[in-house]
């Protein structure tokens, strides 16, 4: 009988993987050349379930080697799962469009490609290069920052790309690691689509059941589920209309037919009629066969066909050779997802034969024992 295990994404990270408030995302060359925007911003996020209050907060900026920080004054708050956009100089302003609306502003010009950003609980300006004391929530250094900066710096964004935090506000203590350049995307409030819940479930087996529900939805298009193995590198496997805007309870389900062996990581997008896009934290669930072992079998066979089960067959790709090193060229027909029919194209002997099974991230060699 096959065994199904589903848990959690968010909860193989530790607590400090979601901080409630996070700088969630920075861009520093508004208003230059090819700039999408006429003013640099930083975006705040709540990745908690309760209301922030920010009044008597602050977000500090500073130049790579600098100990001199420049401090901005927040007020007002921050809803579960919203932003707080705080507007800051810019070269020029000249090039881009003006910023939504900012729940903050300073006319401090920040650094394009290199620079350092603290949150605060308190407005009291630091004095160090690298500051460290209780009161700083969240630090981001980016580009070549020599200091300040959790174990190592953020990528430098550019002039027509930002820097994010990935997995909607991933804070696991490694700039370099949590945040990737994308398309800018200034958001001033609560979020356009306030979801109840994402849940991932499996039916007969094979198949997962995806269902989510909205209680409000505001010009919203579409939504995108999208499936990976890695957590890392998604596929959408699915776009689902949205209501557009309403606030009553909306429900959306989608049955994923190819679920993979082990784990499945499924991730929700909405999509804004103004192509704004929001992604939702992932799910995964893992299935596991206890009939069939994972690689190969029959083993040893006398048959001219071979099953190999692999995480995606999609994926995979399968190389046979003979103990001296020959290459054997092979026949693959796809049974399942998870499961590879392979018939080599002439007639082995008794004998030993290797089989290398390439997927994403991993080689694996089996050997196959011939009996005929």
């Amino acid at each position: 009988m096959r065994k199904i295990f589903i848990f959690l994404f968010c909860m193989s990270l530790t607590v400090s993987a979601f901080s409630q408030v996070v700088v969630y995302e920075i861009f520093g060359d508004g208003g230059n050349a090819g700039a999408p925007y006429n003013r640099d911003y930083i975006m705040l996020r709540n990745n908690g379930a309760t209301t922030v209050n920010l009044t008597g907060y602050s977000v500090q900026y500073a130049p790579p080697a600098s100990a001199t920080w420049s401090v901005v004054a927040l007020a007002g708050s921050i809803s579960p799962g919203g932003f707080y956009l705080i507007q800051m100089g810019s070269a020029s302003g000249t090039a881009g469009s003006p910023l939504p609306t900012p729940n903050a502003t300073s006319a401090v010009n920040m650094n394009a490609t290199d620079g350092k950003i603290i949150l605060k609980n308190n407005t009291v300006a630091e004095t160090t290069t690298n500051p460290s004391n209780a009161n700083i929530l969240d630090l981001a250094g980016y580009g070549n920052t020599a200091s300040a900066s959790e174990t190592s710096p953020a990528p430098s964004p550019n002039n027509n790309q930002s820097i994010t935090r990935k997995n909607n506000g991933q804070d696991t203590g490694n700039n370099s690691v949590d945040f990737v350049r994308t398309t800018p995307n200034p958001l001033n409030g609560p979020l356009p689509v306030e979801l109840t819940y994402f849940q991932t479930q499996p039916v007969d087996n094979q198949k997962v059941n995806i269902k989510w529900e909205t209680a409000t939805e505001i010009n919203s298009s579409y939504f995108i589920v999208e499936r990976s193995r890695d957590a890392v590198n998604y596929k959408t496997i699915a776009n689902i209309e949205a209501a557009g805007s309403s606030t009553v309870k909306k429900t959306y389900s989608f049955t994923d037919e190819s679920a993979l062996f082990g784990t499945n990581y499924y991730r929700l997008s909405q999509i804004d009629r103004d192509g704004t896009q929001q992604v939702f934290r992932p799910q995964a669930v893992i299935i596991d066969d206890a009939n069939v072992a994972f690689g190969v079998f029959p083993n040893p066979s006398n048959s001219e066909k071979i099953n190999v089960k692999v995480e995606d067959s999609d994926e995979a790709v399968l190389k046979l050779t003979d103990f001296s090193g020959q290459a054997i060229n092979l026949n693959i027909n796809k049974l399942t997802q998870t499961i590879l029919e392979i018939t080599p194209t002439k007639i082995l002997n008794f004998g030993t034969y290797i089989l290398e099974v390439q997927t994403l991230g991993s080689l694996k060699k089996h050997k196959i024992l011939i009996l005929k």
